[in-house]
């Protein structure tokens, strides 16, 4: 089994992948699932657990919820800065 966690962004018919998290134990990366509530509508964001790349679940989150992950998987400073801007 080789979980992973992926943050998309509802963009289009696929959506954009925005962050994946897939170093740690299956138990972890299960752990962090399950601590992230399901946003209480649709919402710009979804979090997808894989399994390889086998869709096992998905659920929207908040983009508090977002911003915890990125910290939590340590990119929160990288992914913004490494989107383009027009300047």
């Amino acid at each position: 089994m080789s979980l992973s966690l992926t943050i998309y962004n509802t963009v289009g018919e696929t959506g954009i992948e925005l962050a994946t998290f897939s170093n740690a134990c299956s138990e972890s990366i299960l752990a962090q699932w399950n601590a992230i509530s399901t946003a209480n509508q649709v919402t710009p964001h979804y979090l997808v657990l894989l399994d390889g790349k086998d869709h096992v679940n998905s659920k929207f989150i908040t983009q508090k919820e977002v911003y915890q992950l990125l910290e939590l998987w340590g990119n929160f400073d990288d992914f913004y800065t490494e989107l383009p801007t027009d300047r």
